[in-house]
């Protein structure tokens, strides 16, 4: 049985933790499936209860700058400076790792990738447990991401120990990853924090990860954040009507919700409500999520990295594709 547990049950969760136990909690982008650093095994044990390869690192969650010094070494300025911008919040910063954490951790590499939470939640738990805890996010790997607790025990009930009740997690996209193991910094994944708003604290410029890019963060190989339920995107109102009339039961998708014209049950897409749509959509037997994808969502690299890996499964976030309509990017 997992345990459902109010957010003023963060002792109880902490000792769950200690006793090499699994514990979901919210974070401000998405849930997490935590357990302490420390742990090799309760570490192993998030790769089997998520199906998760063992090639695909994790992110260490700490609360404090003690903790980073005792799993990352060698950080530059620009590490400190990102910090003292960014932390609490949701960038994730990819470092050199300190050789007492775990190589699991990293998928084998010499390097950590690390943030510190700003839901106070999380931030209660890494205090209550006073070591960081690595959490992925709290779903079956592959399948979109949990933002509410419910989600999680639709993957992990009588799965892992726990999960925290918080509440819808505020932002519903995971965190930006930064690598500065290189000159200039590399962008891992897009998120909430931008490549610009990077830029502007570190006064120069980063690069876009490629497809040559080592794997060195989550969210840089395979399919990730996928429904069961086909998606296809469209660049035009006029197309994606044409495909909403040859469907059973379509779910619409866009920015402004209405899409004037097509048969079909609306939604109004955001970064937020993404990966709880895909959830519904599965949920509620929906024959196809046809989105459509304007300019507007066409600027959004977070919320154009998650669709393109949906549908496309390696990391691709920004290569061409044609999409029905029209050649958009």
């Amino acid at each position: 049985m997992t345990y459902r547990l109010k957010p003023e049950e963060v002792e109880r969760a902490a000792e769950l933790l200690r006793e090499g136990k699994l514990v979901a909690f919210p974070t401000e982008t998405v849930y997490g499936l935590g357990a302490s650093i420390f742990n090799p095994e309760a570490i192993k044990e998030i790769f089997r209860v998520k199906g998760r390869p063992a090639d695909n690192p994790l992110i260490a969650h700490v609360c404090n700058f003690s903790q980073i010094e005792q799993i990352a070494i060698e950080l530059s300025p620009r590490f400190f400076r990102l910090a003292k911008q960014f932390f609490p919040g949701p960038l994730t910063l990819v470092v050199k790792k300190h050789a007492r954490v775990t190589d699991i951790v990293s998928a084998g590499r010499d390097t950590i990738a690390l943030r510190m939470p700003q839901n106070p939640i999380a931030m209660g738990l890494i205090a209550e447990l006073g070591e960081p805890i690595v959490a992925p996010s709290a779903n079956l790997s592959g399948k979109p991401s949990a933002t509410h607790f419910e989600h999680v025990l639709e993957d992990f009930d009588g799965e892992i120990a726990a999960v925290i009740e918080g509440e819808q997690c505020a932002l519903g996209i995971e965190s930006t990853v930064l690598s500065l193991l290189r000159d200039p910094p590399v962008l891992l994944r897009p998120g909430a924090i931008t490549k610009q708003m990077l830029e502007d604290v570190l006064d120069s410029p980063i690069q876009l990860a490629d497809a040559h890019t080592p794997v060195a963060a989550p969210g840089m190989k395979y399919r990730h954040y996928s429904p069961n339920t086909p998606i296809e995107l469209f660049y035009t109102s006029q197309a994606l009507c044409l495909a909403a009339q040859r469907e059973r039961r379509p779910m619409i998708l866009s920015l402004q919700g209405e899409v004037a014209g097509c048969l079909g049950e609306h939604f109004v897409l955001s970064p937020r409500s993404l990966y709880a749509l895909f959830r519904l959509a599965d949920k509620e037997n929906y024959s196809a999520i046809l989105i459509l994808y304007d300019e507007l969502q066409a600027a959004d690299p977070a919320l154009q990295n998650r669709m393109i890996l949906s549908i496309n499964g390696a990391h691709r976030p920004f290569s061409k594709r044609v999409l029905l309509g029209k050649n958009c990017f």
